[in-house]
């Protein structure tokens, strides 16, 4: 199965998705996530992402659109990637 590489909004702002059917959460560049809100982990969870494993401490809701539909979506900010996001297949709600 190809990569499924998207051009989709958020918080307002163009973006690139990678959607990756093994993710089981999403990540997105914190430049895309300046004026949303975020909010601690009680307990840090380990992942591993791109070969490489990252101690997660912060989740937030990014709000955003993919082909003109509007999504929610538990998101993990991060520093570096390789796209400006990775998405796991299904966003929390679409609407």
């Amino acid at each position: 199965m190809g990569r499924v590489i998207k051009e989709i909004e958020i918080e307002g702002k163009p973006g690139v998705a990678l959607f990756d059917a093994g993710s089981i959460y999403t990540y997105i560049r914190t430049q895309l996530l300046r004026d949303v809100p975020k909010r601690t982990i009680m307990k840090p969870n380990r992942v591993a992402l791109g070969g490489k494993e990252i101690e997660m401490k912060e989740l937030c809701v990014a709000l955003g659109k993919i082909e003109g539909l509007e999504f929610d979506a538990e998101a993990v900010p991060m520093t570096r990637l390789a796209r400006q996001m990775v998405m796991n297949w299904m966003p929390v709600s679409v609407h």
